[in-house]
């Protein structure tokens, strides 16, 4: 009987000892992945807010969080680039700088069809501007012409005008 109860608490013993080993495994992944979680939800969060600049994580590729948040960063890294592409080839087109053009290296899908797009809205604008100088200088040469023109009918008058007098004298 001695031996029994013996039995019967080392068995409870191990038994309690092995469930807070098993808990206390089960908080650790538990936070790992929570944690892995909770930055990739931030991620998602700031970029909804339109703040991607600054998301560069550190996940790890061996869970299938951690995949899927390699290539959210290298999305918004994408996504970053593209708009600094896009802002800095507007401001120079707006600014009449038409030769630095969207940058589509590492571009895929739709973000090269926008790259596209706005290269071809960019020759647009080039083409438009070419033509808005073409039609100012078109005018001030018909001005100059005119004001040739007008000059030219005063000499001619004033040589009337003085070959009259001549043969009046």
């Amino acid at each position: 009987e001695n031996e029994l109860g013996f039995y019967k608490m080392f068995l409870l013993l191990l038994g309690t000892l092995t469930l807070i080993l098993v808990f206390i495994l089960v908080v650790m992944i538990r936070s790992s992945i929570t944690h892995s979680f909770d930055i990739f939800k931030t991620s998602i969060e700031r970029s909804a807010r339109g703040d991607i600049q600054s998301i560069n994580y550190n996940f790890s590729k061996q869970t299938e969080l951690g995949v899927m948040g390699v290539e959210l960063n290298k999305l918004f890294t994408q996504m970053n680039q593209f708009m600094i592409e896009i802002n800095s080839a507007i401001s120079n087109a707006t600014n009449g700088v038409f030769d630095v053009v969207v940058n589509k290296k590492g571009l895929k899908g739709e973000f090269l069809v926008v790259a596209n797009n706005i290269v071809h809205s960019i020759e647009l604008l080039k083409n438009q501007e070419d033509n808005k100088q073409h039609e100012h200088l078109t005018a001030q040469l018909t001005e100059l012409n005119m004001n040739t023109a007008e000059s030219l009918d005063v000499i001619q008058t004033n040589l009337k005008t003085n070959i009259g007098n001549l043969k009046n004298v």
